[in-house]
């Protein structure tokens, strides 16, 4: 009852007091960070490895078999979820809660590093990531043209749009799905070409990985100055694939034109990715754990204004998800029970 009577007695000091509350709590709120989810720590760590052509069984026995058994064995292991199919290995490695992820990481290194004696020497090199929700993309977007195939769209994407938005503040990476990588395609298809030249087929896969190469070769003094040497051997173009000498005979040399056919063609199509019907590629933006979405969210999208006028001819891009969105509009239903709550607070 005092409080009451001395609010109302000093109603000018009341009211200087509950307009500082007023600003401060604004100004909190206009403070406050945004996050489309809580900050949490996932006690999960996700492995990929990849082993290009090989069947789910080929990978279950060879990569799946030995990286479980030295993945059973890290403290504080609750389970595993894996996977095998063509050409691909996932494993799940699910810790119980309150074990420390950063500890329980370095462990799944040091399990990978044993496996990885008994692991095939032409898989790629294991991917070992923390589960972290926090990086679910900020921004994905679509790439598309009426006039370019989808390998020069996608070739397009990951050369000259991905290193843009990279630029942007608070980006941490971008993901590409979609289209279709280049790929150049040598068919041996004739035996008889082979034999010609006593030739086996490891021995022009050989040849053609030997002739790709560029290496350091050294330095050059030249007076005052210092030259570096380098042997300038990686393919250029399709031609410098065809005229790769595979052998030598008493006719002279024998190029890889003589024997098979090159072509510049594409990947086979796994996965495809549309736009209202249409093929596209789709790019989906990562944030830096520290950066705000709404920030990241907000640059992304001026830098995308900001690059539209200089876009090739037939390309356009296309926004099909944007997490600034959703946090925008939960604020905004924050901000607005706030304005009615404090309205019911006065008119009682």
């Amino acid at each position: 009852m005092k409080i009451t009577q001395l609010a109302v007695q000093r109603r000018v000091a009341t009211s200087v007091i509950v307009l500082a509350l007023l600003v401060i709590g604004l100004y909190g709120l206009w403070r406050l960070p945004l996050n489309f989810l809580p900050d949490i720590t996932y006690p999960m760590i996700k492995v990929h490895i990849w082993w290009p052509g090989a069947t789910p069984e080929e990978v279950d026995r060879n990569i799946a078999d030995p990286v479980e058994r030295e993945l059973a064995s890290v403290d504080g292991l609750d389970y595993l979820e894996t996977s095998s199919i063509e050409g691909m290995y996932t494993a799940l490695v699910n810790f119980q809660y309150g074990v420390n992820i950063d500890v329980a990481y370095q462990d799944a290194l040091a399990a990978m590093a044993r496996a990885a004696r008994s692991l095939p020497k032409d898989i790629e090199p294991p991917i070992i990531i923390k589960a972290d929700p926090s990086q679910l993309p900020v921004v994905q977007m679509t790439v598309s043209s009426d006039r370019w195939d989808l390998v020069k769209l996608r070739t397009w994407t990951e050369n000259w749009l991905q290193d843009r938005l990279m630029a942007v503040h608070g980006v941490a990476g971008t993901e590409i799905v979609g289209g279709l990588k280049r790929e150049i395609r040598v068919y041996l298809d004739d035996p008889k070409k082979l034999d010609k030249h006593r030739l086996s087929l490891n021995t022009v896969v050989k040849r053609l990985r030997d002739e790709n190469l560029e290496q350091f070769g050294g330095r050059v003094i030249a007076g005052p100055r210092e030259i570096i040497a380098r042997t300038m051997g990686e393919y250029q173009s399709v031609e410098d694939i065809k005229r790769v000498v595979v052998a030598q005979s008493d006719e002279g040399k024998v190029y890889l034109r003589d024997i098979a056919r090159v072509e510049d063609s594409s990947e086979d199509v796994r996965l495809i990715t549309r736009l209202n019907g249409k093929p596209c590629v789709k790019l989906s933006v990562l944030r830096q754990a520290d950066a705000n979405i709404v920030e990241v969210a907000r640059a992304v999208n001026a830098k995308i204004r900001e690059l539209e006028p200089n876009l090739p001819a037939g390309i356009s891009l296309g926004i099909v998800e944007n997490q600034a969105d959703y946090i925008e509009a939960a604020l905004a239903g924050v901000r607005n029970a706030a304005v009615e709550g404090a309205i019911l607070v006065i008119i009682i």
